[in-house]
This record gives structure tokens, C-alpha cells and sequence, in this order.
């Protein structure tokens, strides 16, 4: 067994049934919370990695290049490909085209709201860019394209933490979908508030 593969096995999450479904009436917002959600844990994510950057703890050259590359639109950029790509991970989780067609329709929604809130990339394109590569594979993927866009190389250290806070969002995607579809209006209120902080 790769580590790799050692890695995805690891990986624990809850499976969502029908009994989570919620009201018609209540999807739009749920799917707004879990969106909303999502982007914020991922800018937490972004900017863990991004200060340490900038303090110098991996180089002067990783440094030079996040203060150089990294401005509102890279970061916005970055937000959305990571999200888009977690939110995909997450049907994935639930057994894409076999999960509860409810569920499809609901992480759609997802989708599109984050192209409301962060039109480029579409969401259409991140799906299609990594839609037939396995989990452990899209998060390859969605490190080397952070990089990129942040100004440093994925084998360098800074790479190695990036890396690492994107397979964390992978499960923390898994247990948000989770509050999304659980949690009265006041719990989901106060998880927003808490990004705030």
C-alpha cells in the first residue's frame, strides 16, 4: 500500500442519509451556510500558510514570492479552486452519481452559490479539471495549482504545509456538510460567527 493510499484510507467521514434530508423551503439556505462556510474555513487555511510565509519561516525566496504573487484576486482565485475542489471531494465522499440524488441536487447548489459569491474559476471548469482523477489525486492537483498561484513550487516546504491544510479541509468539508443539513438556523448563525473571530 502507497502512502498515498495509506492516506486515503485513513480518512474518516460521515455518510449522509435521506434522514438529514431537509425542506424544500430550507435547501437554498443550507446551501448557502455550507458555501459560505467552506470559503471561510478555506481563507483560514490560506492565511495559516500565507503568514507563515511572509514571516520568512521558509526562505527568503518563498517570502519574495507570496509578497509578490499573493494580492486580493490570486487569493480570491485560490478561494475559489480549493473550495470548488473540496466541494466536489465532498459528493465524491458520498459516492458521487450513487449518493442520494437529493444530496447531488443540494452540493450543486453549493456549487453555484460559490459562483455567485466567486465567479472565476466557474465551478464547471474545477469539476471538469479534476472530475475523473481519484481523491488523493485532486488534492495533488489542487496543491501544485495553489502553488503556483501563491509563487512557490509544492516540494518545498511551504508546499508540504499547503498540502497538508488541504487534506484537513478535506474532512472538515465532510463534517460542515454535516452541520449544513442538521443544525437549526441559530447553530448555523453562530458557526458563521466563528470565522469571524
Amino acid at each position: 500500500m502507497t502512502e498515498s493510499t495509506q492516506q486515503e484510507s485513513r480518512f474518516v467521514f460521515q455518510k449522509i442519509t435521506d434522514a438529514l434530508k431537509p425542506p424544500d423551503e430550507e435547501t437554498h439556505h443550507r446551501a448557502q451556510f455550507y458555501c459560505q462556510a467552506s470559503f471561510a474555513h478555506v481563507r483560514q487555511n490560506f492565511n495559516y500558510v500565507l503568514n507563515r510565509c511572509r514571516s520568512g519561516e521558509f526562505g527568503v525566496e518563498v517570502k519574495r514570492a507570496v509578497d509578490e504573487n499573493v494580492d486580493e484576486w490570486t487569493l480570491r482565485e485560490a478561494l475559489k479552486e480549493a473550495t470548488g475542489t473540496c466541494l466536489h471531494l465532498a459528493g465524491w465522499d458520498q459516492g458521487g452519481p450513487k449518493a442520494p440524488v437529493w444530496l447531488i441536487r443540494f452540493l450543486f447548489d453549493c456549487l453555484k452559490e460559490s459562483d455567485e459569491l466567486y465567479p472565476e474559476p466557474s465551478s464547471l471548469k474545477i469539476v471538469e479539471k479534476r472530475g475523473s482523477l481519484s481523491p488523493e489525486e485532486m488534492l495533488q492537483d489542487l496543491n501544485s495549482s495553489l502553488c503556483m498561484l501563491f509563487g512557490f513550487e509544492p516540494d518545498t516546504a511551504a508546499g508540504a504545509v499547503l498540502a497538508t491544510q488541504m487534506r484537513l479541509s478535506r474532512s472538515l468539508f465532510g463534517e460542515l456538510l454535516l452541520v449544513a443539513l442538521s443544525q437549526p438556523d441559530d447553530a448555523l448563525e453562530a458557526h458563521l460567527e466563528m470565522y469571524e473571530d
